[in-house]
This record gives structure tokens, C-alpha cells and sequence, in this order.
């Protein structure tokens, strides 16, 4: 009120502060263009030591990368997250869609094209990624010719007597067994037979990555359905194969037959055709519970490509316990089942508390990008098949 009453006195004090003020903005815009310069100059110094660290490392990755399917496949896409999670980790990383060439090139030679590519590219690594579409004179070729060069091979398939297809997988990645430096499979390499030296051999889980699993489905209130299941029949070509039953048929019959209580969202079975991309996310997103159910009988550290869909965005998950997941997640990380009475009545319990059931989506999708994310499976396949220092902690691989 009194500097109200008095605007002289107010205009006294607006003087006096402002030739008094105590903050010198010139002189702290200074310091801060100091600071910022000092740490782009740190900033660079740390990159160029961490690419001299890796000596410049470039990867030619031969994969399918989903153009033929127009991205339909695009959110379980190991060769993308792959390839993804070494840009990442400071790598040179060239992608070649063997699949897609051959489909848009059928007149010309993949091996000649993945030869000149080699000339030009210079790399220390060839990827294959499940594929065999390449001679295997070409690999001798490339061995005779650049010594210097380390081929790997991923496999995201089962390879067990007991999964499906066995023969057939097993040749598929027998085929280049004399010059792949180093094999990484989703099968645990101490359940398979193979004429490939055990040492060449290594585990790796199905990567999740933070651009294609990006929700957090644990959040979603008022669930339309309990159970979320996409059979992935017809992979290629997006729809049913008539007359198709297997195993999986046969456990999904029985377990809806025994639970008329818990609702069911499955597609790809009775009719229903298989969903993929943003469809498959949007229906996921409708279920308090996402079933981790793979081809064959369940077998130690195999999975179908879906359980990063499934844990890393955040949906409770249930896995069959004889996939020995649990070497990896706790109770309160997966909802481990030992047959179809024992999965009904965990969906039951949780369904009654939905705390504990939030909290599982919650721990199951922090501890998955912790342990399995595209980042450290690539840095596990550099560091086997290169030499590179290990960057992380491979819990697989203890």
C-alpha cells in the first residue's frame, strides 16, 4: 500500500535494483557457451574413441527385412531389431534383403551382386540372418579371397527333434557349416544335434527393441477379453493354411473347452484369420493376459518370435515352466504353467488380483529390455564372432 501511495519511492527502488542487480547475464551466457563447447569437444573425443575401440567396424547383414511382405512383419522382424541394436552400439551396419532382391531381380545373380557389394563395402562381418539363398561356393569364394572377413548366422527357428520341422531346420543351417565363423540360435544349443562344432554354437534369446515394443499394455483398464493368442499360420502369406491343425490346435481345443469362465481372443484358429503390425497390437491391447504358445513341444529356452511382442510391451505373460524361462524371470516377472488346468487357474487367481497381475506386466517387461534388448544381443554376436570387448552382461551365456 505505501508504494502504491507513493510511486516515487517505487520508481527509487526499480533504480536502485536495477544498477544494483546482482546476476550479470552477459558474463553467465559466456560461461554457459563455455561450457557447452567444452563438453561438444569431450563428446566428440568420446565417439571417435569409441569407433577406434571397434576399429571401424562394418557389418554386411544378408537378411530378410520384409520388404516382400510390405512391413507387414515388421514389429517381430529379428533382422531389423538386429541390425538396429548395432547402429546403436556404434557400428557400421549395411542391410541386404536377399529375399526381396531375388523376388525384384529374378534374371540377375544374388551371389555376383553380394560379391561386388563385399569389393566396395569392405566389411569385418557377413550376417546371414536365416537364410540360405546364397551358393555355398560363394562363401568359399569370399573366405579364399578376404581372410579377413568373419561370416556369422542367426537362426530363429526351432532346432529340436521335439519342435516341428527338425530336418528340415537342421540342414537349412548345416548348409554353410564350413565357413560360418560362429551360429546363433534361439534354441538352447545343449538341446540339439548337429553335425556343426559345439564351439561354433551360441544362444541367443528373441531381442526386444524399444522402436517396435514401445507400449505399456500393463496400463489399459476394462479388458475386453482375457486371453490374447495369434497363431502364426501362413506367415508369408498372411492367411490360413486349409485344412492346417497342429499341436497348437489341439492345446488351444482343450483349454477353451475346460475354462468357458475366462474369455479368449485367438486368432488364426476356428477360422479366424491371422493378424499381423498394428492389427495384432490393437487386439493384444484388448487382453489382461498374452499366452506364449510355440510349435512343437515346449523345449528349454525356445520361443516363437512373439514373446518379445508380448512381455517387452508390457502384457502379463504365460510360457509352459519346461521352456526353462524361468532361468531367466521370476514369478513375478512371467506366469509360468505346468499343463492347461494349471494355466487356468493362475488366469483365474490374477484375474482376482489385478495388482499382482499389473505388477507381473510391469517387472516382466523392465527386466526383458534389461537382459534380452536388441542392443546386447548384438553386442553379443559382435563380441563372439569378432572379439569385441563385451560391452554387457550376457545372462544367457554364463
Amino acid at each position: 500500500e505505501k508504494l502504491i501511495k507513493h510511486p516515487n519511492l517505487l520508481r527509487k527502488i526499480q533504480k536502485f535494483n536495477y544498477e544494483n542487480k546482482k546476476i550479470n547475464y552477459n558474463s553467465n551466457l559466456i560461461k554457459v557457451s563455455n561450457l557447452k563447447n567444452n563438453l561438444l569437444i569431450k563428446e566428440n573425443y568420446k565417439i571417435n574413441f569409441i569407433n577406434n575401440n571397434n576399429n571401424n567396424n562394418k557389418i554386411l547383414h544378408i537378411a530378410n527385412f520384409d520388404e516382400k511382405n510390405d512391413y507387414r512383419l515388421s514389429n517381430i522382424n529379428l533382422a531389423t531389431k538386429i541390425s538396429n541394436g548395432f547402429i546403436k552400439d556404434k557400428f557400421h551396419t549395411t542391410n541386404f534383403s536377399d529375399r526381396f532382391f531375388s523376388q525384384q531381380n529374378v534374371f540377375s545373380d544374388i551371389d555376383d551382386r553380394i560379391i561386388n557389394i563385399i569389393k566396395n563395402l569392405k566389411p569385418t562381418l557377413i550376417l546371414l540372418g536365416h537364410t540360405n539363398s546364397l551358393k555355398t561356393e560363394t562363401l568359399k569364394n569370399i573366405k579364399d579371397k578376404f581372410s579377413d572377413i568373419k561370416i556369422a548366422f542367426w537362426y530363429e527357428d526351432s532346432i529340436n527333434k521335439k519342435g516341428p520341422d527338425y530336418i528340415k531346420n537342421r540342414t537349412f543351417i548345416e548348409k554353410y557349416k564350413n565357413y560360418v565363423d560362429q551360429y546363433f540360435i534361439t534354441t538352447d544349443v545343449n538341446n540339439i544335434e548337429t553335425s556343426i562344432p559345439k564351439k561354433k554354437l551360441n544362444f541367443i534369446p528373441v531381442p526386444a527393441s524399444s522402436l517396435s515394443e514401445n507400449l505399456n499394455l500393463y496400463k489399459i483398464k476394462n479388458h475386453e477379453y482375457d486371453i490374447f493368442y495369434a497363431v502364426s499360420h501362413g506367415v508369408n502369406r498372411g492367411v490360413l493354411k486349409k485344412n492346417k491343425i497342429d499341436e497348437r490346435y489341439n492345446f488351444l481345443k482343450l483349454l477353451m473347452d475346460n475354462s468357458e469362465d475366462i474369455t479368449y481372443n485367438i486368432f488364426g484358429f476356428n477360422n479366424a484369420q491371422p493378424i499381423w503390425g498394428d492389427e495384432f497390437i490393437k487386439e493384444m491391447s484388448k487382453c489382461r493376459f498374452g499366452l506364449n504358445l510355440s510349435r512343437g513341444e515346449p523345449v528349454k529356452y525356445y520361443s516363437s518370435n512373439r514373446i518379445a511382442t508380448l512381455v517387452a510391451n508390457g502384457i502379463p505373460t504365460l510360457i509352459d515352466e519346461k521352456t526353462k524361462y524361468s532361468d531367466f524371470f521370476s514369478n513375478n516377472e512371467m506366469i509360468f504353467y505346468k499343463d492347461i488346468y494349471d494355466l487356468i487357474d493362475k488366469v483365474k487367481f490374477y484375474k482376482k488380483n489385478e495388482r499382482k497381475r499389473i505388477q507381473i506386466g510391469v517387472n516382466g517387461q523392465s527386466k526383458y529390455f534389461k537382459i534380452f534388448s536388441n542392443i546386447i544381443v548384438a553386442d553379443y554376436i559382435a563380441s563372439k564372432t569378432l572379439g569385441t570387448k563385451p560391452s554387457y552382461n550376457y545372462v544367457w551365456d554364463q
